[in-house]
């Protein structure tokens, strides 16, 4: 509360939002990549079918292999 209380006193509002310009600015890309990943993701790892439809993916799970002489 001392950081909160000090920025307040000495630059008022303003220094509250320092720097929220940049951040809001970084998160609209990282947002829409992110975005377009989850889609792209969606779209070619749904199981198609023949009928046209899709089975949707619930989660995913990986084997984990013992050694790579086991493996092999």
């Amino acid at each position: 509360m001392d950081a909160i209380y000090n920025i307040w006193a000495k630059e008022g509002v303003k220094g509250m939002f320092r720097g929220s310009v940049p951040r809001i600015a970084w998160y609209i890309p990282a947002s829409a990549l992110t975005f377009m990943a989850v889609e792209f993701l969606r779209e070619n790892f749904n199981e198609k079918v023949p009928n046209g439809g899709s089975i949707n993916v619930a989660r995913v799970s990986v084997e984990k292999k013992k050694s790579l002489e086991e493996a092999s």
